[in-house]
């Protein structure tokens, strides 16, 4: 049998959700929360598993246009401070076999995949390193401003652990939360983050498009050519 059409259905409540799934209402659902997979595991008609391999990569993008990620320090101290592991067992939980650390930009397992550069993910985090080059940047206690999609659970998550990171480095957290629909058109503005503008927001890139550096977007720095948040780094550019 041939299938010629593909339905989508967005159902925002996950025990909705789940409940559709159990009841053979659904045939695929993406991404369930982690508190709903071991009921979805006791299901027998209900098979849990990882269908895409090279899986998905989240992303915490700053905005290099304006204070306090303009500065390369400020930068630099969210990458000591953050921890991989934190980000992912809120969204997967503690099952290994779903989750790895990731100290690059491309996909792991795949042809072009480099840990070079990585090393500030790695081993212990340091807070108090952290806050002390935080302090270096020139960070003065203004209000970061992060957009944070409610209405998707893998956003949700990264956002709350974000949230409470700042907060432990001392920043000032303007938690914008909203839906992925306006976190859309908000990131596209260029303005101050008090002038509708933002300093960070989340997504994730699925694995497929970060295994060809030649079209690996989302790691240009170009300036205004580049991806939300607009890195301009000449001498990266230049290779």
């Amino acid at each position: 049998m041939l299938v010629d059409r593909i339905e989508w259905v967005v159902l925002p409540d996950q025990a909705t959700a789940a409940a559709a799934q159990q009841n053979g209402e659904v045939d695929w659902w993406e991404s369930p929360i982690t508190d709903l997979v071991p009921v979805l595991r006791r299901n027998r008609n209900v098979a849990v598993d990882i269908a895409d391999p090279l899986g998905n990569i989240g992303c915490f993008r700053m905005n290099h246009l304006y204070p306090p990620f303009k500065d390369v320090r400020a930068r630099r101290a969210i990458l000591m401070a953050m921890s991989q592991e934190d980000y992912m067992r809120a969204l997967v939980g503690d099952d290994r076999a779903l989750w790895k650390p990731q100290p690059s930009f491309f996909t792991p397992a795949t042809p072009f995949y480099t840990e070079e550069g990585g090393d500030i993910l790695k081993g212990p985090r340091n807070l108090g390193a952290a806050k002390k080059l935080l302090a270096e940047s020139g960070y003065a206690g203004q209000p970061v401003t992060c957009l944070v999609a409610q209405d998707q659970p893998i956003t949700k998550a990264q956002g709350d652990i974000t949230a409470d990171l700042l907060k432990r480095l001392g920043m000032n957290v303007d938690f914008v939360a909203t839906d992925w629909g306006t976190v859309g058109a908000r990131r596209a503005v260029k303005t101050p983050p008090g002038q509708g503008g933002w300093n960070m927001f989340h997504t994730w890139f699925a694995g497929a498009d970060g295994i060809n550096p030649a079209v690996n977007y989302w790691i240009r720095a170009n300036g205004d050519k580049a991806w939300f948040g607009w890195p301009d780094v000449p001498e990266f550019e230049a290779g």
